[in-house]
């Protein structure tokens, strides 16, 4: 008796000090970090829009560039050609004023005594005038089209060259956000790994924690006639309590076997809350009321055994249903959840009592 008060005191100790742990000075704690991540996670969620908005502009400028830049070529064919004609038209009218004036070829001495009328020396006259105008007037037109076309290559020439710098802003701005997109990964990654760390600690504190409270718990004895609940063959891993699942921490243990594996009860006493169709998470669930005063969950059951109804008592051993994969397991090898409530109480861990009296794979 007094060994046993001895061990219950130092299980007592044992929980107090795990319960009473500080984090070290300026060590932050797995929410801290998780709210980090997740602050690291949408920075890099709006960079990343940020960047495809980049992209877009820059894609944007460059079609307007190379646009421009083919503008640029066709004007310039055409003030080429432009200056082309300009200089043929210039010199067919040099050449005409020059055969007019210059040349002796057709001079004043030549209209006068060639006309045979005053009115046809007039005439004479005002043809060859007329001749002189009309080239005159195709070189002023081809001057203003030239000054046109050179005034339009010269506003797209400007229109490129602020599209070439677009080009450059852009682009340097792609590469920043590209910089901090990598840093923010790295920074994210090395938080996820904290957390990670975090985590298994938390966790293996939580099951010192249940360690210690299961050993405080006298009335977490079973039964004499205890049986093991699933029917060989059977395996389980002896290391899934307080194992993290979604939300929570695992209460109980997971024994895989075939679809169709009885399941046993372990204990004699009286099946209480059997849903024989899905229920919850569980699936297809049921409790036996041991009478050594410990509460029995089975859960994720193929089917109930015809006949199992709240109420109705049991002997250890007996078939009370089959091993299956209903509620959140559908997706996992068929298998039972099975949990141990002392005195309907909080769950403890059932490894080591499962440890005693089945098969551990």
């Amino acid at each position: 008796m007094l060994r046993r008060h001895k061990k219950l005191c130092i299980a007592v100790s044992l929980l107090v000090a795990l319960t009473s742990i500080p984090s070290p000075a300026g060590a932050a704690t797995l929410a801290q970090r998780k709210a980090e991540a997740k602050i690291v996670a949408d920075r890099l969620v709006s960079m990343d829009a940020s960047l495809t908005a980049i992209t877009k502009e820059y894609e944007a400028a460059y079609a307007r560039h190379e646009e421009l830049s083919v503008r640029v070529e066709e004007l310039r064919r055409q003030l080429s050609m432009t200056e082309r004609e300009l200089l043929v038209d210039q010199d067919r009218l040099n050449n005409r004023v020059a055969d007019i004036y210059k040349s002796g070829k057709i001079n004043l001495i030549d209209v006068i005594v060639g006309a045979n009328s005053f009115d046809q020396f007039v005439t004479r006259l005002q043809f060859l005038a007329r001749i002189v105008e009309l080239d005159a007037e195709t070189v002023r037109n081809v001057e203003l089209l030239k000054s046109s076309i050179a005034s339009a290559e010269a506003s797209v020439v400007a229109q490129r060259d602020e599209q070439r710098v677009q080009l450059v802003i852009a682009q340097s701005k792609s590469q920043e956000i590209e910089q901090r997109l990598k840093d923010e990964r790295v920074l994210l990654t090395k938080i996820k790994a904290d957390i990670k760390k975090l985590a298994e600690a938390e966790l293996a504190r939580r099951r010192a924690l249940a360690a210690a409270k299961y050993s405080t718990q006298s009335s977490a004895k079973v039964g004499a006639d205890f049986v093991f609940p699933v029917a060989f063959p059977y395996s389980w891993s002896g290391d899934d309590w307080h194992a993290p699942r979604v939300g929570h921490l695992h209460q109980g243990t997971d024994i895989f076997a075939a679809k169709g594996t009885p399941l046993y009860a372990v204990v004699s006493g009286e099946i209480q809350r059997a849903h024989h169709t899905e229920h919850g998470l569980g699936g297809i669930t049921l409790w036996v009321y041991g009478d050594d005063g410990n509460h029995y969950y089975y859960a994720h059951m193929d089917r109930i055994k015809s006949g199992i109804s709240d109420g109705v008592r049991v002997r250890a051993g007996d078939v009370v249903g089959w091993v299956g994969k209903t509620g959140n397991a559908r997706t996992t090898p068929p298998h039972v959840h099975f949990e141990i409530h002392p005195g309907g109480g909080d769950a403890i861990n059932p490894i080591p009592i499962l440890s005693k009296y089945g098969r551990l794979s």
